[in-house]
Formats: C-alpha cells, structure tokens, sequence
C-alpha cells in the first residue's frame, strides 16, 4: 500500500493470543476473546507491536511477545483514498459485467488498521479450507512429532478425482503411501483435491472434533443444516494475522504453514497484482453453482499476505460472477490497487 494511505479503522476483535500483556489505555483479552479501545472513539490510540529479537530468525512471521496502546499518535486518523480505489475497481468490473459481487478486507500486520469493501459478505469457501486442515495437522504436530512422517495412501474412490477448474500442476498418485508432510504441501501448493481427500481420512473421517474445533478458534461459523459452509473475506484472513503472529500455531509451525503458501503455484490474483520479487504467501478457492451443462454462478477467492518490506498486510479477495478469467483478472486488478499501482503502471 502506498505509505501515504491510511486503513479506515472500524470497531472489532482483536485476536491476539500472547505472552505478557501491556496494558495502557486499554484492556487486551486472550485469543479471540479480547478487544481495545475502538480507535472511533479515541482516534489517539495506536497499537504497539513487541516482537522478540529471535523473531529476525523467521522470514514468514514476526512472532507477537505482547503489546500495549500508547496514546499522542494520529495513526487513526480517518483516510478512505484506499477504499475509494478499491470501490472504483469492484465498481468497474460490475458495470462492464465481469462480476456480479466482490469483497475486500485489507489489514496492515503491524499496525491493526484495516478497511473493506463488503467484507461482511458470505461465499462458499471451496479450497480456502485446506489451510484450516493444515493448521489442524500442525497443531497436532507439536505434540505428536511422529505424525508429518506417518503414512497415507489413497484409494480410488468416486468423489475423490472430480475435476478441478483450476487443475493442480502436480498430483499424488493413487494407492501409494505419502508422508503426511507431503500431502500437505500437494494440498496448499498444488491445491491438490486429491492429497486434501487423503488427509481427510484422518482428520475428518477419524477426528472430525479436531477441525471443527480450528474453526471454531477462528470464529467460523458453523455448517448450515444441509452441511455447507460459508465464510466472508473478514473472517478468513484472521487465519493469516494469527499465523503471522505466531499466537495459535507455534512460531516453527507458524513459519512452515506461510512458508508452504508461499510457494503456492496459483499466480493468477494476489500475485499478479504486485511487482515481481515480492513475496505473497496466499491460498485461493473456486466454486461453481452447475445448472445443467453450464455453470450459473462462479466463485473465486485469493486470500494471503503481501510481504511489502516494513509494511507487510493481509489482502483477502472474494469474487462471484459467471467467467472464471474475469474473476482473476478482477482479482488482480484489486490486488494492483491495494498495492498502490494502478494497471499499466505506478510505483508503491
């Protein structure tokens, strides 16, 4: 984002789970269940990051020690120029047909501050839930050192080879075993159906409590009664804050989960917004309503972090409309306006 561009600051939860809590002018509550002073109402607050001098060792995440508030700052001085830029582009795409709807939610990591567009508005996930399986697995990780290296193997079965609109660029084969570990990284770098199908003999055939309880750490809403889920662009990228934070996974765990995004062969939305040479580390999701042969309604989503240098923040993209190219592309365009480029030229 362009360092001139302040986040329009809007009433929320604070999700933090740290060691050490600062407490100045305001209260801060454990993970997922704390919140500060609202910035609306003393627009003189700014959040204080403490970070460990060991964090320098990670190139993903900047592991959260604690914090506090100090006041005398106009950080949260009211600036809707970014919003402004993201409503002309979502504004644009509609007129022109290229989507029916478009969310937006953008958070700088070491500030708090954040803005959306519609960021409230619930989609279907699709693939965006592989990386809450890999935070399960993780999780289980610490404690279990043996499971990355255990094995599994896949049967073919009738749901499990459905073809993917974005197809992975590699894929694991059917009844030869897999280390855990790697099937994890078909699943987030690949988006591989097929690993993710095979992880989930474990963790949601056999320990189904194990992701449900993931998501409810991170505020999902439970499926509805026909066992959908859905997920709005807000709530997703509190998956990428915590993980950045190192507050739910440890910081080893933390660093191998965006690490792993970060090779994700996806390049098509987030990615293609920003210069080469910056790092994004995201997860994407596409979804098709079919009515007959065609598709009603496509849905495509980019979520991760753009890894600006000092100025690292969350992007979190959620699109509906009916051409799959014109959700990347309106993707993208969001992600070049977020980044502070306009297409076709500019510099952060």
């Amino acid at each position: 984002m362009a360092a001139t561009d302040q986040l329009k600051p809007k009433a929320t939860p604070r999700p933090w789970s740290i060691v050490g809590l600062f407490l100045v002018g305001a209260v801060v509550g454990w993970l997922f269940k704390g919140a500060f002073t609202s910035p609306q109402e003393d627009p003189g607050l700014q959040l204080v990051k403490l970070h460990p001098a060991s964090s320098s060792q990670y190139k993903f995440v900047r592991p959260l020690m604690g914090c506090r508030v100090a006041s005398g700052s106009k950080q949260y001085l009211e600036n809707t120029a970014l919003e402004s830029r993201i409503s002309s582009v979502i504004d644009g795409k509609k007129e022109f047909g290229d989507i029916t709807e478009a969310s937006v939610y953008v958070r700088e990591l070491e500030t708090g501050r954040w803005t959306g567009v519609n960021e409230d508005a619930a989609y279907n996930p699709a693939s965006l839930f592989k990386l809450p399986t890999m935070i399960a697995y993780l999780k289980k990780a610490e404690s279990n050192t043996a499971l990355l290296q255990s094995q599994i193997s896949l049967a073919k079965g009738k749901s499990d080879d459905a073809p993917q609109e974005i197809p992975p660029e590699q894929s694991i084969e059917y009844d030869r075993p897999y280390a855990v570990e790697d099937l994890i990284r078909y699943m987030i770098v690949y988006s591989d159906n097929r690993a993710t199908a095979a992880l989930d003999k474990i963790l949601v055939d056999s320990d189904l409590g194990a992701f449900k309880e993931i998501l409810t750490d991170f505020g999902v809403p439970p499926a509805s009664k026909d066992g959908k889920f859905s997920i709005t662009a807000k709530q997703y990228a509190g998956f990428f804050s915590v993980l950045y934070n190192g507050s739910y996974l440890s910081d080893d765990m933390s660093e191998k989960a965006l690490g792993l995004m970060a090779q994700g062969a996806f390049k098509d939305g987030i990615r293609a917004g920003v210069p080469d040479g910056v790092s994004v580390a995201n997860k994407f999701g596409e979804y098709g309503t079919l009515d007959g042969d065609h598709f009603s309604e496509r849905q495509l989503h980019d979520c991760g972090i753009v890894y600006v240098p000092g100025d690292p923040y969350v992007l979190c993209v959620m699109t509906r409309g009916k051409d799959l190219d014109k959700l990347k592309g309106t993707i993208r365009d969001i992600s070049a306006a977020v980044y502070g480029v306009e297409v076709g030229g500019g510099k952060h």
